[in-house]
Parts: C-alpha cells; structure tokens; sequence
C-alpha cells in the first residue's frame, strides 16, 4: 500500500502559518503602514512640528510616490510655511502628474501660475542662488 504524499498537508500547513503572521509583519521595524504615516505626519503639522510632519510625509511618499494627496500636502508646507518656492513648485507639479483632475489640481494650478512663480522670481531677484536640488526640481 502506497503513503500519500505530505505535500498537500505541508502546503497547508505554511498556507496557515503564513495567514496566522501577516498581521504580525506591520509590526516589524522598517515596515511602512502609509494610512499611519500620514496620520503621523497630520498631527505633527497640526502641533507646528514641520521638520517631523516633512519627513512623516516623505516616508509615506517613499511607499507611495505616486499619491497626490502626499506630494500636495508637502507643496502647502513649503508654500505657506517653509517659504521655499522651489520645493513647493515641484510638489504641487507632481500633484498636477499625478492626478490633473484631482481634488488638488485647482489650487496645485493657481500656485504654480501665480504665488509660485512671484514667489521664485523674488527669490531669484534677491541674488539667492539655486542649489543643484532645487535647480533639478524646477
């Protein structure tokens, strides 16, 4: 009489295993829950902490650099607060790419065909030079 082979029941047995410790790998250092950085990122804002709300921000975008709410997020925090035109340029650009008729595109489209490019040129008229990175974003 022949054994049956352990294979399904193996198979089965990881299939469990590996169902019973999904939930567990959010957990792990260096995994990224983006819904959460952002949560993160709101409250920081929210508090007046723009260094820590700019890299919660950047390390949701890092997951997901294709999201458009995250990039204009980070447009207004360099618009309004930080007052650097160029990193504000780029973001609300790259929230236009991403989703031009998107709940952001309206405002994303008026900074950049108005504040942003005043913006820039007073910067540039002050004789402040441009770093390679804010060159590169433009």
């Amino acid at each position: 009489m022949q054994r049956p082979s352990p294979a399904p029941a193996l198979a089965l047995a990881l299939v469990a295993i590996t169902l019973l410790l999904a939930p567990a790998c959010s957990r792990l250092p260096g995994f990224h829950d983006t819904n959460h950085q952002l949560e993160i990122a709101k409250k920081r804002e929210a508090a007046g902490d723009l260094p820590g709300a700019i890299t919660a921000y950047e390390g949701a975008l890092g997951d997901h650099p294709r999201a458009p709410e995250i990039h204009y997020r980070l447009a207004q925090i360099h618009a309004d607060q930080k007052k650097d035109p160029v990193a504000a340029m780029h973001h609300f650009q790259r929230t236009l790419e991403l989703a031009p008729e998107g709940p952001y595109a309206r405002e994303s489209r008026d900074y950049i065909a108005k504040e942003g490019h005043n913006r820039l040129v007073a910067k540039l008229g002050q004789g402040l030079p441009l770093t390679q990175t804010e060159a590169a974003n433009l």
